[in-house]
């Protein structure tokens, strides 16, 4: 290892390796172990700092460099970063991540021929094509130079992915400059048939319109906008007469919006390094903007990086309109520390605290679930009923959760219910569909019912494992074997270690005669954090096969699972 990291300390000399050479080594090499060590306990900060001084040793070793530029960036050391990637930027010239860093420092700075050179070699890097003409246009924002601005997105979009991106820029630009109209014209194409979906775009258009005295017309489109925290917000604001502040403002706000919309799109389906780097990128340019800090929490919460993303999650404000979702990410980012108490702690001091809402109290209700205390959570959840609650899309979800904690307590009838009430508010709740077919179906309740309402989930929810579990398990319940061992075998592929699916899973494979398969299957069942029923059960089919084990386990009283 020695040889492959601090090679650059002996390149070029034949000369033997003296006393102090060797003591350079060990000191850099003994940074770079200890701060391996502490990157993979979780520790960025100090393992960022020990790359650091491994650096000093090994300046221009490329794999050492890339490494702390990582670290730095998950810890959150904007001058790290930055200090490397100057480093860096000759060793990989095509690096979005290292070009786009660049960028915004030197816009920040405002250095404007670092500005534009570094924009030069940015369009050349791997999403040069999308961002740099955007950054231009911001660029000559910042410089005043408004007209050029403008024109920097004016004319025909790019055609592709790029064109909604450009679009959705020229309106900001426009806007930010004091063209109302252009923003207005910009803006209302990106909104045609989004049922309300595309609330960043909708919130700006309706500041464009308050901006260009139109509040009837805002007030319309924020009417139609789904129930986004930000949205509730801007509507309350509007009503008060009071100014809408929800798009980019200056230069700095904008190359932001830009870099979260890519980071957000990049991590829709699965997690991508550079997406990190834009959300944290973002927070360096805009750090009073919640939507990076809550993105760049969660990011790195996917990236089992959780005291980072704790951190990040403490930067919103409580008196910003995203705190609830940041308090319920930091909760359940304390609980995957192991630091339950706090979490509860916390929350219990936000429920009763003077102008605590019914989200504070559903937060809390989740908590005392999580911990197995249900009529604890019953009584959290039934006093956020009681408070105002701001849309359909949180009184379902109320009653899917009383539902969920009613039948976990051992209370059908009620549980029943309660879903019911969540379904007849929103029936294309696929959460919903699953749990209370799943549960019917498992209680041999209303099966065809119960298997309609599975199969509905699944077509609303093709790529959940666990609603595919669920229609594979309907399946085997109705004696269709064969394809439910096919529809179990794709669920597994999507949650390869749940406990249930590969119970399941060999359930089926016994019933196809595939014996020796349905044991592996039991056996990673046991491997994957069952529950203490699971485990009976599970142990008496290995022990006697599936037919006696299921009857031994039945007789001792424990339900079929």
């Amino acid at each position: 290892m020695r040889g492959l990291i601090f090679l650059s300390l002996l390149a070029g000399t034949a000369a033997p390796a003296t006393a102090s050479t060797i003591i350079v080594e060990e000191r850099g090499l003994s940074d770079y172990v200890q701060g391996r060590y502490a990157a993979a306990t979780g520790e960025l900060e100090q393992a960022a700092d020990l790359y650091e001084g491994a650096l000093g040793y090994a300046p221009e070793d490329p794999y050492l460099l890339k490494r702390t530029f990582d670290l730095a960036v998950e810890a959150g050391d904007e001058k790290l970063a930055v200090g490397v990637a100057r480093r860096l930027v000759d060793e990989a010239p095509f690096d979005s991540a290292v070009a786009m860093l660049l960028t915004a420092d030197a816009l920040q700075r405002k250095d404007w021929d670092d500005l534009n050179s570094r924009l030069d070699g940015l369009a050349s890097s791997g999403f040069g094509s999308l961002v740099a003409p955007i950054a231009r246009a911001w660029a000559l924002e910042a410089r005043s130079k408004e007209k050029n601005a403008r024109a920097a997105l004016a004319g025909a979009s790019p055609e592709g992915l790029a064109e909604s991106y450009w679009v959705e820029h020229r309106g900001h630009v426009a806007l930010a400059t004091g063209k109302e109209e252009e923003a207005i014209a910009a803006y209302q194409p990106l909104i045609e048939g989004d049922e309300g979906a595309n609330v960043r775009i909708r919130l700006a258009l309706a500041e464009a319109l308050q901006e260009d005295g139109q509040d009837a017309e805002a007030k319309v489109v924020l009417d139609a906008a789904l129930d986004h925290p930000d949205v509730l917000a801007a509507r309350k604001l509007l009503a008060d007469g009071k100014k809408l502040r929800f798009a980019p403002q200056d230069a700095r706000e904008g190359v932001a919006t830009m870099l979260l919309r890519i980071a957000a799109d990049l991590s829709n389906q699965r997690t991508v390094p550079i997406a990190l780097t834009f959300a944290r990128i973002a927070t360096w340019l805009a750090p009073d903007n919640s939507t990076a800090w809550l993105m760049t929490s969660q990011l790195l919460a996917r990236s089992e990086e959780l005291a980072p993303a704790l951190a990040a999650a403490r930067q919103i404000d409580d008196e910003d309109p995203s705190a609830g979702m940041a308090r319920g990410q930091e909760a359940a980012l304390l609980s995957g520390l192991d630091r339950k108490p706090e979490a509860l702690q916390m929350l219990e001091l936000a429920a009763s605290a003077p102008g605590a809402t019914a989200r504070d109290h559903m937060l809390l209700g989740d908590a005392y679930q999580d911990a197995d205390r249900f009529d604890d959570a019953l009584v959290a959840y039934r006093t956020a009923q009681t408070m105002p609650i701001e849309s359909d899309d949180v009184r379902w979800q109320l009653f899917f959760l009383i539902g969920a904690a009613e039948e976990q307590r051992g209370d059908w009838q009620a549980a029943e219910v309660a879903l019911r009430q969540a379904l007849a508010i929103a029936p294309d709740e696929a959460i919903t569909l699953n749990y209370l077919g799943y549960t019917l179906l498992d209680r041999g309740m209303k099966l065809d019912e119960a298997v309609a309402m599975i199969e509905e989930a699944h077509r609303l929810e093709p790529n959940d494992g666990h609603i595919t579990d669920s229609l594979g398990w309907a399946q085997y319940r109705v004696g269709d074997y064969e394809k439910a061992v096919a529809t179990l075998e794709e669920a597994i592929r999507s949650v390869p270690g749940d406990a249930t699916i590969n119970d399941h899973l060999g359930d089926a494979y016994w019933q196809v005669g595939r014996r020796i398969e349905a044991r592996f299957r039991w056996q990673a069942a046991l491997e994957g954090e069952p529950s203490d029923k699971q485990i009976a059960a599970i142990n008496a089919k290995l022990r006697y096969g599936y037919e006696r084990g299921v009857a031994l386990a039945q007789a001792d009283g424990e339900p079929r699972l």
